[in-house]
């Protein structure tokens, strides 16, 4: 009985190491996904628009245009008269 206590310490031992090793595995690889994806879909969801503040009727619509396209998070680009592009951030 001593002897098959002893394999039974083992395979227990070994088995635990074994659910040790791959909830390592995963926790590590779960991490990288989701970084990953964070990345992909930040990437996604940039877009940029450049309004030519020239070409704009009234600069209410204009303030309107900008207030509309923050609250979608899109990125905004205005173009002035002297051809110089200014960025939100």
């Amino acid at each position: 009985m001593g002897a098959a206590s002893k394999v039974g310490d083992w395979a227990f031992k070994a088995f635990t190491l074994g659910l040790g090793v791959a909830t390592i595995y995963l926790t590590a690889t779960f991490s990288v996904n989701v970084y990953r994806g964070l990345s992909w879909h930040k990437a996604q969801s940039v877009a940029i628009c450049v309004l030519n503040v020239s070409k704009v009727a009234s600069l209410n619509r204009l303030n309107m245009i900008v207030q509309l396209l923050v609250k979608m998070r899109i990125k905004i680009g205005v173009q002035h008269a002297s051809n110089s592009l200014v960025e939100n951030k």
